[in-house]
C-alpha cells in the first residue's frame, strides 16, 4: 500500500495536536483549580486501586487491538471476533473487581474505596464495548473523529467536576469526571461509528491475533506491574497525601512526554505499519521520528525541572510545595520517555512483539527491584530509582532497535545529542534566575522568556531537517494561508 508519510504524519498529528493543545491547556487550569478545592488525601484515595485496575486493562485487551490496526486486510468476523472477546474478558475481570472490592478497602484501610472499585468496575465493562470502534478509526487514520469526541466530553464533564468540588463531594468531585466523560464517549461513538458488531467469532482469527497479541499483553502486564508498583507501595506504606504529591509531581513531569506520545504515537504506528515492506523507508521515517521526539520533549523536561518549585507554587498553591522536589527528579527520568516509546512502536510494526516482551521481561524486572530499594529509603528515593531505570530504558530500547532494524546505538545516539545540547544550553539562564530574591510569580515568567528565546534562536541558526519539516507543516495548514493569505507564507 502506497502512502504519503509527511502528508499522513502531518493530517494526523494536526488533528491529535488540535486535541491536545486544546485540552491540555483546559485540563491544566481545571487540575490546578481543583488542587485548590480538594486536598492531597482526598485526591489520593482515587489512587490506591490504580495497579488492579490497570492491570485488568491490560488483560482485558489482550493486545488484539494493536493486531487488528496491523492487519491490513482486516475483515468483518476478525472485528466482531476482537469485540466479543474483549466484552467478554471485560465481563469476568469486571466481576472480579466487584467481588474484591471490601479486600481493597480493608487492605488499604479506606472504606471509601468499596463503592469506588465498583463503579470503576462497571465503567471498565462499558468502555470495553468501543475498544474496537476506536481501533479502527486508528487503522483507518481517521484521526479527526476520536479528537472532536475527546475535546466534546472533555468541555461537559469538566465543569460539572468542579461544581462538585466547590460543593464538598470531595473525591467523587474527582471521580465523577471519568465517569461523565466515558458515558458520554460511549453513547458518542455508537451513534457515529459506521462499523457494528456481529454475532460471529472466529477461532481462525481468535488465535492469529492471539499468537501476535499474547506477547504483547504479556509485555505490557510487566510494564503496568512495574509503573504502577510505585503507586501501590506509596499507597500502602505512606499515605495517600503522599501519593497524591508523588503522582501530581508525576504528572506534571509527563505531561509533555505523554502528550508527545498522544500525537506521535497516535500516528507513528498505524503509518510505519504501511512501510512493512520497505526496510530502508522504514527505517529512515522511524530516524526521523526521533529527532523530532527529541526536538519536542527534551527542552520543556529540563526547563520544568528548573522552575518546579515556582511552577508549584504559582499552579497549585502552597499546599502542594513538597512535590516540587520530586518533580524536580521526575523530570529527568521522563525525558528519554517518549523516544523509549516510538522504539516499542517499531517493535510492534516489524511484528516483533517478542523483542518487545523481552525487553519488558529485562527492563521491568530489574526496575521493579529498583522501585523496592527506593521505597526503603524515601519516596524521593522511588523518584531516584525511576531516574536510573528511564536511562536503563532508553539503552536496552535502543539495544533492540539494533537487532530489529540493524540502526546500530551510534546512530541513534546521534539522532539525539544535538537536542539535547541545545537543551542544555537553552535552560542555563534559568539556573541563575532562579538564584534572584524575586517573587515566584515574577520568576517563573522570566526564566521562561528568557529560555524559550535561546532555544528558538538556536534551532532558528542551525535550520536543520526536523526544525524545517515543522515549519513547512504549519505553513501549509489552511489557518496559517488563511491569516497570511498565501502570499505571506513563504516568509515563516
Amino acid at each position: 500500500m502506497s502512502v504519503n508519510v509527511r502528508k499522513e504524519t502531518a493530517s494526523g498529528a494536526k488533528w491529535l495536536l488540535l486535541q491536545k493543545c486544546t485540552l491540555q491547556p483546559v485540563q491544566f487550569i481545571y487540575g490546578a483549580l481543583l488542587a485548590h478545592l480538594v486536598t492531597p488525601h482526598e485526591i489520593g484515595i482515587l489512587g490506591l486501586t490504580a495497579i488492579f485496575f490497570a492491570v485488568a486493562a491490560q488483560l482485558k485487551d489482550a493486545g488484539f487491538g494493536s493486531a487488528l490496526i496491523r492487519k491490513q486486510d482486516r475483515t468483518e468476523q476478525d472485528c466482531s471476533t476482537v469485540f466479543w472477546f474483549n466484552v467478554g474478558m471485560s465481563l469476568l475481570l469486571s466481576l472480579c473487581l466487584f467481588l474484591a472490592a471490601p479486600w481493597f478497602a480493608k487492605f488499604y484501610n479506606e472504606p471509601a474505596l468499596v463503592d469506588l472499585t465498583r463503579i470503576s468496575a462497571a465503567m471498565m465493562l462499558l468502555n470495553s464495548t468501543t475498544s474496537v470502534h476506536w481501533s479502527l478509526y486508528s487503522a483507518r487514520r481517521d484521526f479527526k473523529t476520536p479528537a472532536v469526541v475527546g475535546m466534546i466530553t472533555t468541555f461537559i464533564s469538566m465543569p460539572f467536576c468542579l461544581w462538585a468540588a466547590y460543593a464538598g463531594w470531595s473525591y467523587w468531585a474527582v471521580f465523577m469526571q471519568s465517569i461523565i466523560s466515558g458515558l458520554l464517549s460511549l453513547i458518542i461513538v455508537w451513534i457515529i461509528s459506521p462499523w457494528k458488531p456481529k454475532c460471529m467469532f472466529s477461532i481462525k482469527s481468535f488465535m492469529d491475533f492471539f499468537s501476535y497479541g499474547s506477547k504483547l499483553v504479556a509485555a505490557g502486564l510487566v510494564w503496568t506491574t512495574y509503573s504502577e508498583s510505585r503507586t501501590f507501595v506509596i499507597g500502602k506504606f505512606y499515605s495517600p497525601a503522599q501519593l497524591a504529591l508523588y503522582s501530581r509531581a508525576h504528572h506534571m513531569c509527563y505531561l509533555a512526554p505523554h502528550m508527545v506520545n498522544g500525537v506521535l504515537g497516535g500516528v507513528t504506528f498505524p503509518i510505519l505499519s504501511t512501510l512493512q515492506g520497505d526496510k530502508e523507508k522504514l527505517n529512515s521515517v522511524y530516524r526521523k521520528y526521533i529527532r523530532l521526539t527529541a526536538l519536542l520533549t527534551l527542552w520543556p523536561m529540563l526547563l520544568l525541572a528548573s522552575n518546579s518549585e515556582s511552577f508549584i507554587y504559582c499552579v497549585y498553591g502552597e499546599n502542594w510545595l513538597p512535590a516540587a522536589y520530586y518533580a524536580r527528579i521526575i523530570c529527568y527520568g521522563a525525558i528519554l520517555d517518549p523516544i523509549a516509546y516510538v522504539a516499542v512502536q517499531m517493535f510492534l510494526v516489524t511484528g516483533r512483539s517478542d523483542l518487545s516482551l523481552k525487553r519488558e521481561i529485562w527492563f521491568r524486572s530489574l526496575a521493579f527491584s529498583a522501585v523496592i530499594i527506593g521505597a526503603i529509603h524515601s519516596v524521593a528515593g522511588i523518584c531516584y530509582a525511576l531516574v536510573a531505570m528511564s536511562a536503563f530504558n532508553a539503552w536496552i530500547s535502543s539495544f533492540f532497535i539494533n537487532k530489529c532494524t540493524g540502526i546500530s546505538q551510534r546512530e541513534q545516539l546521534r539522532d539525539i545529542v544535538p537536542y539535547t545540547i541545545i537543551a542544555v544550553l537553552s535552560v542555563i539562564p534559568c539556573v541563575l534566575i532562579n538564584l534572584l530574591p524575586l517573587s515566584p510569580f515574577l520568576l517563573l515568567p522570566l526564566s521562561l522568556v528568557f529560555s524559550a528565546t535561546i532555544f528558538i534562536s538556536i534551532l532558528y541558526i542551525r535550520k536543520d531537517d526536523v526544525t524545517l519539516q515543522i515549519l513547512h507543516t504549519v505553513k501549509d495548514t489552511k489557518l496559517v494561508k488563511f491569516i497570511f493569505k498565501n502570499k505571506h507564507c513563504d516568509t515563516i
